[in-house]
């Protein structure tokens, strides 16, 4: 009888497509405008029921996103069969119910929509009345909310119900993690350019949602609910110079007392509230989040050092809270070996990985992959990498989901169950020990920021799930994926990219050694170098020259203010004198400099080198010469850092002689005599043949 039924169903279905296909080629264009066109969204549901509450809520809401009104409205509620798959539940939300189905209609809605006019709807349904609803299983069932105009469907609105007849014997172990962390938002002249970094910050954006949610979800849940946290540390940064009041890029200062910098200061606030809590814990990448294998393959590995430090050093200051040591989140999901390598040694033991940072071998039943690879790094070195669901990850890349972050939210708590009712009891491994099923999910600061309150709420009250800190999760699993391939990143700066920051960076080290009293601004001048490497700009590395760039002009000036004059010509009347060099403006502070001089026609009596601190410009430096010849000679000037490093070009100073050298006259007499001697003796020779 079913069979027949659905058989039926599906030709009447078929019949209904063909004529509504005909009737849209058989419609004139002009009249085809005038369809209502509706966006059906998904306001709120009940994450699931169970016996005792099997009332399913829902809200949707309507917008009318045509040009002419929609009257005589319903709403329709159909649920299909049960889902067994991960392929037939995610063909479900693009599909809708399939199987036998059960259609529930609610009465007539009074009025219209008006054009650009929304309209919320309200759904209730006991589940535990329909016989499609097992009374014995736990599982997932699809169902389709759909509007109608006049009875004909104009809008639809696909999601699934999960239904559990009892608490979950086993459930599976879940790693989680939420990344904070933004693009970089103020210039190098320390200006904000990015003004969505003022929007994700304020009350309603997505970062302050982000945190919000996890107070609200997490840390307010009477429930230990354990998550990680990943932080960007130069994103604390930048909401600590917000919060003390910055300048736009347009020249607009926004005061400290005035949003958004009151925004910063609050959002700071909270985050050093979570941070504190047990059950977040706090994991910390390299200060601008670079990508790892870009820094290491390209003889940064230095720098990356100073990335590590000054990111631990910023959670530190700003969160006072400090990072779990052994869990690493590499930016960008970007590994290679040379980056496992480095992470080990620095007693990294469990990464946070990209679903598909390693070869992934297709499972029984195309069940869900092992959320859990080891893989020695190049000493050898076993780590844990934590790998996220293909398939969970995917829903959360959906754009066209994510528009609708309820059901987005919804979406992946029914997919995050399916996984689940794979083995919901399983059994122990060949070798007896228990298996232990796991999912890891990444939820990156990119998310709408509307999802995060439905989607923590849901993976932190769901039944099937218990959440863990990475660390412990991986050391629980059962199997996990033994000695896996890791898939090596290829994202890299290009060659002069990488020559350039080097090269600035001997320069800020060459600034660092002449300065004699403390300063700020090697520093800022080196976090601009780290911004430079920051990952964001692998893909649009002109976009990060303007760092480095800033970086040399600012080196460059100070290089050329310090060096001589050179421009006027030294006349000598003696054979000996001293050359008094003006030396350049060292500006608001001291600077300490070393000026070698070179030539083939002077002698140094006290030395070519001499170091110098100026302390004022047109300061004189003396040095004394003497001459080997008369006439027009040159001197090479080189003016250095204490480090070492050349300030700018060789200098040539003009000198010219007019003494003669009483000994070089002497040498050039005597070599005259013997001359005349060896001619005379060659001249007698002659007359005596």
């Amino acid at each position: 009888m079913g069979t027949v039924a659905m058989t039926i169903f599906r030709a009447l279905g078929a019949l209904t497509s063909f004529l509504l296909l005909a009737s849209t080629l058989l419609v004139p264009g002009w009249a085809r405008a005038q369809e209502p066109i509706v966006e059906l969204t998904l306001q709120a549901q009940t994450p699931y029921t169970t016996p005792d509450t099997s009332d399913v809520k829902l809200v949707i809401r309507a917008r009318n996103t045509g040009d002419t009104p929609i009257e005589d409205l319903s709403v329709g509620f159909t649920i299909g069969e049960e889902i067994r798959s991960r392929l037939d539940y995610e063909n479900s939300l693009v599909e809708g119910p399939t199987g036998t189905l059960i259609y529930v209609n609610t009465d007539g809605q009074p009025g219209t929509i008006d054009p650009g006019a929304s309209r919320t709807f309200r759904i209730r349904l006991d589940l535990g009345s329909l016989d499609l609803v097992s009374d014995t299983d736990s599982l997932v069932y699809p169902a389709r909310v759909d509007l109608r105009s006049g009875g004909t469907q104009i809008a639809t609105l696909d999601t699934p119900l999960v239904h559990l007849v009892r608490i979950p014997e086993v459930p599976i172990q879940l790693a989680w993690w939420s990344e904070f962390g933004a693009p970089i938002a103020f210039d190098p002249q320390g200006r904000l350019d990015d003004p969505a970094f003022e929007a994700a910050i304020a009350p309603e954006g997505g970062l302050a949602q982000q945190v919000d949610a996890i107070a609200t979800s997490i840390v307010g849940s009477d429930e230990p609910v354990a998550i990680d946290l990943v932080v960007v540390p130069a994103v604390l940064d930048q909401l600590a110079r917000m919060s003390d009041g910055y300048e736009r890029v347009d020249g607009e200062v926004v005061q400290a007392d005035e949003p958004p910098a009151t925004d910063a200061s609050a959002l700071l606030r909270s985050l050093r509230e979570i941070a504190a809590e047990p059950d977040v814990g706090v994991i910390a990448t390299p200060f601008a989040a670079p990508m790892l294998p870009s820094l290491l393959s390209g003889g940064l590995a230095p720098d990356l050092e100073q990335q590590e430090a000054l990111g631990v050093a910023t959670i530190d200051a700003r969160l006072t809270s400090t990072p779990t040591p052994t869990v690493a989140r590499p930016p960008g999901g970007e590994v290679d070996d040379a980056s496992l390598t480095w992470l080990a040694s620095h007693g990294v033991t469990t990464i946070l990985a990209d679903p598909d940072s390693v070869v992934r071998p297709q499972q029984p039943n195309d069940f869900a992959p092992p959320p859990v690879a080891t893989s020695s790094a190049g000493t050898g070195v076993p780590l844990d990498l934590v790998l996220p669901d293909p398939d969970v990850q995917g829903l959360l890349g959906d754009p066209v989901l994510l528009a609708d972050p309820v059901r987005a939210a919804q979406a992946v708590f029914g997919e995050l169950a399916t996984i689940w009712r794979e083995q919901p009891v399983p059994g122990p491994q060949p070798d007896g020990t228990e298996t232990v099923r796991g999912v890891a999910v990444a939820m990156p600061a990119s998310l709408p920021p509307d999802i995060w309150r439905p989607l923590l709420r849901r993976l932190s009250e769901a039944p099937f799930l218990r959440a863990a800190h990475a660390d412990a999760f991986a050391e629980r699993i059962n199997p996990a994926q033994e000695e896996a391939e890791v898939i090596a990143s290829t994202a890299r700066f290009p060659r002069d990219y990488v020559e350039a920051i080097r090269q600035e960076r001997r320069d800020v080290t060459a600034f660092r050694s002449m300065l004699v009293e403390p300063s700020a601004q090697p520093d800022r001048l080196e976090r601009n170098l780290l911004f430079a490497q920051a990952g964001q700009y692998v893909a649009d590395p002109l976009d990060g020259r303007r760092w480095y760039d800033q970086v040399n002009a600012a080196t460059d000036s100070i290089f050329r203010r310090v060096l001589p004059d050179v421009q006027q010509e030294f006349l000598m009347t003696s054979t000996e004198g001293s050359l008094p060099l003006r030396m350049g403006d060292p500006g608001p502070a001291p600077l300490t400099v070393r000026v070698q001089l070179r030539s083939s026609s002077f002698d140094f009596p006290g030395g070519g080198l001499q170091t110098v601190t100026l302390t004022g410009p047109d300061q004189i430096v003396t040095f004394d010469v003497v001459a080997k010849a008369s006439g027009p000679q040159t001197i090479r000037v080189k003016t250095k850092s204490p480090s070492g490093r050349d300030l700018g070009d060789d200098q040539n100073l003009a000198v010219r002689t007019t003494a003669v050298n009483a000994v070089a006259l002497w040498i050039t007499a005597g070599a005259g005599a013997l001359l005349l001697l060896l001619w005379s003796r060659r001249f007698v020779r002659r007359l005596n043949r």
